[in-house]
């Protein structure tokens, strides 16, 4: 089996237990997009409106969605391989990846997280148009594009460091996040914040990786198994920000909150969400 037919397996396989990665760029927001393994089919991804509502089937068999800047295409991985396809799931193709992908501002490449022989993950860069890749980093996951193009967050050591990188992978650096750390990073659409999962709270940092704010209160967990908080994703507009809260991460209910903090608005239920723009 190829590099690519191994990382796609393990990907699969590990599907249960990966973070979601993406970067939201500025717009209007547009339905919240996730997938779920409580529904009969957990191959489709489903949309619901951020005010909630009716759950609709969004025509996609995928997992770990992302929306290229322009609104024009999403990357995702399916059953059988990495694809980029119209916004709408029309004219997939199919191209070298292992799923948490995210987008370069100028559309022509997609951060990737591969995993190797021996089940570790790195961080690939992908030129969508011809396919070729190049290694950013090792032992990392969840990549995040700034809206600059300047900047791959990404998270190190089994998710227990937030760190950045160059696209041309020079500038290595990590920053503490919050006492708790800070897993699943998602750049503002301004390029100015990132919001972090950091244990059973969403944090904002600045840009530069310092605290700046909780935007989630604690949770009072019941049993040995805490719950806690995953996949943080800003809308467009940079004005709320969703995500996931749960036992683990092949189960969760999606949540809405201001990017100042407030009310916690339950959506439904489902896993890794992204925010999609309204073209």
């Amino acid at each position: 089996m190829n590099r690519l037919g191994l990382a796609l397996a393990a990907g699969l396989a590990a599907l249960a237990a990966a973070p979601a990665a993406h970067a939201t760029f500025p717009g209007k927001p547009g339905p919240i997009v996730f997938f779920s393994l409580d529904r009969q089919d957990d191959r489709t991804l489903y949309s619901i409106a951020p005010s909630g509502g009716k759950v609709r089937n969004a025509a996609i068999d995928g997992r770990w969605p992302a929306y290229s800047a322009d609104g024009r295409y999403v990357a995702y991985l399916g059953d059988d391989g990495f694809y980029v396809a119209n916004a709408d799931g029309t004219n997939p193709r199919q191209i070298p990846g292992g799923g948490e992908p995210a987008w370069s501002p100028d559309g022509r490449e997609i951060a990737v997280r591969f995993t190797n022989d021996e089940d570790d993950p790195y961080i690939d860069v992908v030129n969508v148009a011809t396919g070729a890749t190049r290694r950013l980093v090792l032992y990392a996951e969840a990549p995040s594009w700034s809206p600059d193009g300047k900047t791959i967050l990404y998270n190190a050591n089994n998710g227990s460091a937030l760190c950045a990188i160059r696209p041309d992978g020079t500038g290595q650096r990590c920053f503490p996040a919050t006492k708790d750390g800070g897993r699943d990073p998602d750049w503002s659409p301004g390029g100015r914040a990132i919001a972090v999962a950091a244990g059973d709270r969403i944090a904002v940092l600045r840009r530069d990786g310092t605290f700046a704010r909780w935007v989630s209160p604690p949770i009072k967990s019941k049993g040995p198994i805490h719950t806690q908080v995953f996949n943080p994703a800003w809308s467009p507009d940079g004005r709320h920000i969703v995500y996931e809260r749960g036992r683990g991460y092949n189960r969760g209910s999606l949540y809405v909150t201001s990017d100042r903090g407030g009310r916690q608005r339950y959506l439904t239920g489902g896993t890794a969400p992204v925010w999609s723009p309204r073209r």
